[in-house]
């Protein structure tokens, strides 16, 4: 199997693949990356590095998975090329998606390109129903596979100093955490608002991002911001989870969120928005869900969770297990690659 990414750092949907290349090769498949950008502090895999504009020869290879936009339009462009099948996985809800994270006149461009990226895969997968009913409504797809994302935690040694700093407030406040980049998609000012109403909670994030700077003036304007602390970008953030009481995830938007999944794997209790993506994937026997913007019933579902502490752990880990785990989401992939494989013959 040849995947195709923008890089090989370990991020969002390319931490998804390298988690999944290792598990195939376990049952038996030979994985190999091509990817666009040369970047620092990336995995050590197996992998080239191509030129968008240049085609690379890709006939030793039976099936090819492309992840991401400049990957699904290479695909596109030389499709006739490709002598096997190929994959594309959308992790994200496009339009709405790029509206957050830049514009409305980006989210209206580059959404048909991308739609455009698509057309001549032979797969197209999705990560939930929900997702498929958006592809199928948005873009006209009208077969689509169901996916999910999954993640694993390689929980590495704590640095000592960025532990005591999480501890020394864990002490005499319910400890809230989240992971990742600072947009207004994310939805982290809801956290900021939380903390003006409730004084017990105490909340650290990982992650810096474009929205990181009026987040932090927005907590010194509340006179939150001792009760706050932003760690930036931390290596093995999700090491740190264990310290937590509650992991929260306050998004307008989103795809599969693996801090999310990674943190139910730690055995920690989360609450995030109750928007349709995350209601498919957990209950609300299974994690507390609020309503966008609404920081009272924010409030009570942390309540929630931590009376019932034990029963949201229980439920949501033997949901990961089932549904999420890598085990379970590589055999489905290994499922369609020979199903599109078997078709083509």
């Amino acid at each position: 199997m040849l995947c195709i990414t923008p890089s090989l750092y370990p991020t969002g949907p390319v931490k998804v693949f390298l988690t999944l290349a290792t598990r195939l090769r376990e049952k038996g498949q030979e994985v190999f990356f091509w990817y666009f950008d040369e970047l620092e502090n990336v995995n050590d895999e197996r992998g080239e590095k191509i030129q968008f504009n240049k085609f690379k020869d890709a006939s030793g290879f039976d099936i090819v998975q492309s992840v991401g936009l400049r990957p699904d339009l290479y695909v596109r462009r030389f499709h006739k090329k490709f002598k096997c099948p190929t994959v594309t996985t959308m992790e994200n809800y496009v339009e709405e998606d790029l509206k957050f994270e830049y514009n409305t006149i980006i989210s209206k461009f580059f959404s048909p390109v991308w739609k455009f990226g698509t057309k001549k895969h032979d797969g197209f997968v999705t990560l939930q129903n929900h997702m498929k009913d958006y592809y199928n409504r948005k873009w006209g797809v009208k077969s689509s596979d169901v996916i999910a994302n999954c993640s694993e935690v390689k929980v590495e040694p704590a640095i000592k100093n960025i532990e005591n700093r999480i501890l020394e407030h864990k002490r005499t406040n319910i400890l809230l955490g989240s992971i990742g980049y600072v947009t207004e998609r994310k939805g982290l000012r809801q956290v900021v608002k939380l903390l003006n109403l409730r004084e017990d909670f105490y909340w650290v994030h990982f992650g810096g991002g474009k929205s990181l700077e009026s987040t932090k003036k927005m907590a010194n304007d509340l006179g939150v911001e001792e009760r706050v602390l932003f760690l930036g970008k931390v290596p093995n953030a999700s090491s740190y989870l264990k310290l937590l009481d509650v992991f929260v995830m306050p998004s307008y938007s989103e795809g599969m969120p693996l801090s999310m999944l990674e943190a139910v794997m730690q055995k920690i209790p989360c609450v995030s928005t109750n928007i349709d993506l995350f209601k498919s994937i957990f209950s609300n026997e299974e994690s507390g869900q609020f309503e966008p913007d609404n920081i009272e019933m924010f409030s009570e579902e942390i309540d929630r969770v931590l009376e019932s502490k034990k029963s949201f752990i229980e439920k949501s880990f033997l949901k990961y297990n089932n549904e999420y785990s890598p085990d379970v989401v590589s055999n489905k992939y290994i499922e369609l690659y020979k199903r599109l494989i078997n078709e083509q013959k």
